[in-house]
């Protein structure tokens, strides 16, 4: 295999891996039973290799539902069909903030309506998947934009989301704070979190009904427990995290008894076990890190629960792996992308046909280079 494929986050449905490809044009099916990718489709309107076009993606009955990221348009792949549609939306311009590529990063479905959640842009796109229409959810854009610095990177809804009494609590990743929504009305207010948080890398609800929130930003290596029906906070810092790493943390994960803080700038994966309130740390960069291929600065992506397994990838390399949940070891996940290579170099040399671009063993291997022409 000449190249390695990852995504920023997938879904998991009888059996199979669904996600939109982070470092070239496309969509694709992982059979967990075959280990093997299928290419699903293109997003025709963008490059084949244009990098970073779908961010988040949920499914619902039928549909594959994608967050662009750097994409034109919301898609949305109907697996009846096996046809990919499109729907537009409109720009924001925002100022304060030097991320203008990144669009939209993570969505949600409740009853008949996608929840898309602004990156850049200080909105939420409402869509009924019934009638198509579209509504923007914007009133708590001046509040948050009153509080943030000029060019600020950390965006504004970052990654997880919980519903509660139909409403929607999600993460704000410039302030330390979360955005109450209500799912019917649309109305929407701020909740100031009582902790140390300034910003806020990821989110999740428990078993147990406790929310954790890690840190994002100057107070970087913080986590926090927050018990939403008293209101009530403990706090745990977390070990060994540069302070210029802003982003350290993207995604956690809880298992029975022990979070799992998941590294995007930070190079290690954070097991936090409950029963004895102690950290440990696996370095992901040192163990995986010796690999050809070069891809993201992100140390981990696209974590999801399968049965007893959480599937993950290494952005620094490419490679995927899954991790054990009840002993937490890690071992390689290896995947046939033969099929993916073959539509990427097809593609590829199309382009070289059409440009008249230079071909070289590293950029066309010649198995492919004799196939195409």
């Amino acid at each position: 295999m000449k190249k390695s494929y990852i995504t920023w986050n997938m879904k998991e449905q009888d059996g199979n891996l669904w996600f939109s490809f982070m470092n070239i044009n496309g969509l694709c099916k992982v059979s967990l039973n075959k280990n093997k990718a299928e290419f699903i489709g293109y997003f025709e309107k963008e490059d084949f290799d244009q990098q970073l076009l779908y961010a988040d993606i949920d499914i619902k009955e039928d549909n594959i539902i994608l967050a662009p990221f750097n994409g034109k348009e919301i898609a949305i792949f109907d697996m009846k069909s096996n046809i990919i549609k499109y729907i537009p939306f409109e720009n924001y311009e925002n100022e304060n903030l030097n991320n203008q590529y990144a669009k939209y990063s993570n969505l949600f479905t409740w009853k008949n309506n996608i929840f898309i959640l602004g990156y850049s842009f200080p909105m939420i796109i409402k869509i009924d998947m019934q009638t198509n229409e579209v509504e923007y959810i914007y009133d708590f854009k001046f509040e948050i934009e009153q509080q943030i610095a000029e060019n600020e990177s950390r965006g504004f809804f970052t990654e997880g989301y919980f519903i509660k009494n139909e409403k929607a609590y999600l993460p704000i990743g410039c302030l330390g704070a979360v955005l109450e929504l209500d799912l019917n009305s649309n109305c929407s207010k701020i909740i100031k979190l009582k902790c140390n948080l300034d910003g806020i890398g990821a989110l999740v609800l428990d078993q147990n009904e406790m929310v954790w929130l890690v840190g994002r930003g100057k107070k970087n290596n913080i986590l926090v427990k927050w018990d939403i029906n008293n209101n009530s906070f403990s706090e745990w810092k977390i070990p060994n995290i540069d302070k210029s790493c802003w982003d350290p943390f993207h995604t956690i994960s809880c298992l029975e008894d022990k979070v799992i803080l998941w590294p995007s700038s930070a190079q290690k994966i954070i097991f936090f076990d409950l029963s004895k309130n102690e950290m440990k740390e696996l370095n992901v960069v040192e163990v995986y890190s010796k690999n050809e291929f070069s891809h993201f600065s992100w140390t981990t992506l696209a974590p999801v629960e399968v049965l007893d397994k959480i599937i993950f990838i290494s952005g620094r390399n490419g490679k995927w792996f899954e991790l054990d949940k009840k002993d937490l070891s890690i071992s390689e996940f290896n995947i046939d992308w033969n099929s993916i290579d073959f539509y990427y170099y097809e593609k590829k040399m199309e382009r070289i046909l059409e440009t008249g671009e230079i071909v070289s063993e590293k950029t066309m291997p010649i198995q492919y280079f004799f196939r195409f022409i």
